[in-house]
């Protein structure tokens, strides 16, 4: 039988198996498939997805590095394993290749941007951090923005907002001791639409105690704890 005619029945099998939960028969099939065709970047990418989700990072890595490898111009693959990396605690290669996508094309996600600011944080680059983070919630802006002008006020309540980088950026505002700024950035994430984390209240709270403003510290508490986060209660 033809070399790509076995290559591909590993691969379809190995797909199937997936799909009926059979994880290690479906390693197995991808492995055959890569000793056919060392460089097959399909059942490589298979391989990584599969130990990540299996939460063996490290064999996701070996994997997921030899598909940049080979596919050196692909961002997707290079986030991937930035994201990766980040995950292992391994911020540095983690910026290395948030940082070359970008380089490739500045109009990126602003997850990226989020992630890239995640990881400069965990060396301690604080400053570029916030920097990271503000460009990712200025993508989100745009973006919020635009599905605004586009969406019914119906379909505007699904968008998802940009809470969570917002409140990321406060945090480091926070950190940098920028208090009535970080305060300012905690409210701007307050009003957006959807769901608010009680982590943003508490630290909102914290933020107003540091900057005597300790009548609002109650309110904010509460808040926290209607969205079961335990936290002390005043009497």
């Amino acid at each position: 039988m033809n070399i790509q005619i076995k290559l591909k029945e590993k691969l379809e099998i190995g797909a199937q198996l997936i799909n009926l939960g059979k994880i290690s028969e479906a390693i197995e099939q991808y492995s055959l498939a890569l000793e056919l065709q060392p460089n097959c970047t399909d059942a490589l990418v298979a391989l990584a997805n599969i130990y990540e989700k299996n939460q063996e990072l490290d064999k996701a890595i070996n994997y997921q590095e030899q598909v940049v490898k080979l596919m050196p111009k692909n961002s997707d693959a290079k986030v991937k394993l930035g994201s990766l990396m980040l995950a292992v605690g391994k911020a540095e290669e983690a910026i290395y290749y948030y940082q070359q996508v970008i380089a490739i094309n500045p109009e990126q996600p602003a997850e990226i941007y989020s992630q890239l600011g995640s990881a400069l944080n965990k060396i301690g680059k604080a400053k570029e951090s916030i920097v990271a983070y503000q460009k990712a919630l200025n993508i989100s802006e745009k973006k919020l923005s635009y599905f605004r002008k586009q969406l019914r006020k119906k379909e505007e309540q699904k968008v998802v907002g940009n809470v969570e980088t917002t409140g990321k950026l406060a945090q480091k505002l926070m950190q940098e001791g920028n208090i009535t700024e970080a305060i300012e950035t905690y409210q701007q994430a307050l009003i957006i639409p959807g769901e608010k984390p009680a982590w943003i209240y508490r630290e909102l709270a914290d933020a107003y105690q540091k900057n005597a403003q300790g009548e609002k510290i109650e309110t904010l508490y509460r808040e926290a704890i209607s969205v079961n986060i335990q936290e002390p209660y005043f009497y």
